[in-house]
């Protein structure tokens, strides 16, 4: 048996035994550490379903939403694309946006666009499918547009208002007040009617007074006169929209009132 010179009355074949023990000894515990320690980046990101997954991407993605572009430039109506439809919702907070609920309709990720085309996206806390309405939650921290405000008043015909598209505003009057239809098997009534034509896609616009305050949104046009527009009024939805803001719908909940 040598000795080490440096060391002498340590034997070598003793010291390179415990240096080989030490490294297997380490080597044991990090395995055994990694099978026993949860994977945290598993347990922190790994979504739960297909709607979580596009959830958390829409987040890191709209987090560079319109951060160009300056607070006042910007317009509080957008387009909105859902699974099924597309339509037109408008701010009513930094991080609210109204739109017709049929526009939403089985969808709760939303993806929607202002009038410079950048996207961001926001999922549907609040559903009324009697009064067809929705409420999104924007996603993210993005630049937002100064909200629109709700008229608390109801408009008489002959008022002037004003339909607001995402690029575009077009001027009308009230034709009629207290309307009643049948959309979708459901009875919509208190509704107004304006003499302003919409398109597919502008369901959820909002229609201003002469004061640029909100008395309501696009729910449906006429099939016998192009030239109407049936409008739900905000002023019976008020309530509502502030239940939802404080107390947000789950997915789940959203998804069985589809």
């Amino acid at each position: 048996m040598s000795v080490d010179p440096k060391h002498p009355f340590t034997p070598q074949g003793t010291k390179t035994k415990c240096f080989i023990s030490m490294i297997v000894f380490t080597l044991l515990f990090f395995m055994a550490a990694c099978q026993n320690e949860p994977d945290q980046k598993n347990a922190i990101f790994a979504p739960m379903n297909n709607y979580e997954l596009e959830l958390r991407e829409s987040i890191v993605e709209s987090q560079f939403y319109r951060e160009r572009i300056p607070k006042e430039l910007l317009h509080p109506v957008v387009s909105i694309q859902s699974t099924h439809q597309n339509g037109t919702g408008f701010y009513i907070s930094d991080h609210h946006i109204v739109t017709a609920g049929h526009v939403v309709q089985g969808s709760v990720l939303i993806t929607f666009f202002n009038e410079h085309d950048d996207s961001a996206y926001g999922h549907v806390i609040g559903f009324d499918r009697s009064r067809d309405i929705a409420l999104i939650k924007v996603i993210g921290k993005e630049q937002t547009p100064s909200p629109m405000t709700f008229s608390k008043a109801y408009p008489e015909t002959g008022d002037a208002v004003v339909l607001h598209s995402a690029k575009e505003k077009v001027q009308g009057e009230v034709t009629n007040v207290d309307k009643q239809i049948e959309i979708a098997q459901n009875i919509q009534d208190s509704l107004i009617t304006i003499n302003i034509p919409v398109q597919q896609g502008q369901s959820g616009s909002p229609v201003t007074d002469s004061e640029n305050l909100v008395i309501g949104f696009v729910t449906a046009r006429s099939l016998i006169d192009d030239e109407t527009t049936f409008v739900m009024p905000m002023t019976e939805l008020i309530e509502s929209v502030n239940e939802w803001i404080d107390s947000p719908l789950s997915p789940n909940q959203i998804l069985t009132k589809y």
